[in-house]
This record gives structure tokens, sequence and C-alpha cells, in this order.
């Protein structure tokens, strides 16, 4: 007999399901963006408290868990900004943003690591030389903006001695 309870204890589990637990978010705004080859979504106001990882999964204590997959990411470079050079880098006491021959009209900034603004100006040549001997031996980054399209790039340049 009890052989046969058995049995049909293991025969009726079988067809027992597990839970399923549907993803949802409370949070106070958030919004799911999607295209042919890409997804965004992103919440606000919702804690992540801790991760704990195991030998096959992770679990986060929170609301959003999403799928983050990177494949890669480029520099996307506008059609409309124009091809320049900046050398030397390192650069010691100046550097030159040399726009191939052509005259642009484009605006430079110069900003320290703090995130000071430290030299700008803008450039109606096809060739500048920008001072730097009375700056910091430090890493700056060169945003420069087409003055036309509004487009920006940034670049990092290292000044030492």
């Amino acid at each position: 007999m009890r052989f046969l309870v058995l049995i049909l204890l293991l025969g009726f589990s079988g067809l027992a399901h597990t839970q399923i637990i549907e993803r949802f978010v409370l949070a106070s705004a958030g919004k799911t963006f999607e295209k042919s080859n890409f997804s965004i979504e992103w919440t606000l106001g919702e804690p992540i408290v801790k991760t704990i990882v195991g030998s096959t999964n992770t679990i986060t204590q929170g609301f959003h868990q999403s799928i983050f997959v990177v494949s890669s990411i480029g520099d996307v470079i506008p059609p409309t900004f124009p091809a320049f050079k900046i050398y030397p880098n390192p650069a010691s006491d100046y550097f030159y943003l040399d726009f191939n021959g052509v005259s642009q009209s484009v605006q430079y900034q110069l900003i320290d690591i703090s995130g000071g603004l430290v030299l700008s100006g803008v450039i109606s040549g096809n060739k500048e030389r920008i001072e730097l001997s009375d700056l910091a031996n430090t890493s700056y980054i060169i945003k420069i903006t087409n003055l036309k399209t509004n487009h920006t790039r940034s670049f990092n340049l290292q000044k030492a001695q």
C-alpha cells in the first residue's frame, strides 16, 4: 500500500508546475523603448540593496532586473564633423588643432580633471596653435564643437614636461 501511495505521489508531482514570478517594477517613474536592434529600460526611485552571486545564478534585491549586454561601443562621428588632428599628445608647451588645410569654424574648450574650464576659444582657420606652458602637468579633456552643426567631440590631452 505504501508503495502504491509513493508511486501516486511521485506521478502527480511531475504534473505540478513551479511558481512563475512576473517581472514588474514598483517605482516612481520608468519607461521602456524598443527598436529593431536594441531596447532601453529605465526606472527611477527603486533601491538595490544587495547582490548574491551563486555558482549558476545571481540575485539582486531590488525591482528592475533587466538583461544588460553591451556588444560594442564605438565613437559615432557625425558626417558633418570636420576631420582634424590634435598633436603632439602628450604635449609640453603647446599643441595644434589641424583641420587638414580646410578652414573651419569651431570652438574648443580645455577642461581640467576637476571639471573646470581652463582655456577656450574659437578657431576660424585651418590650423591653430594653443599654448599650454602656463598650465599644470596633468590630463585635460579638450572639447571641440562645430559651430555650424553644434556637434561636439571630446578627447584626452596629456600635458607633460
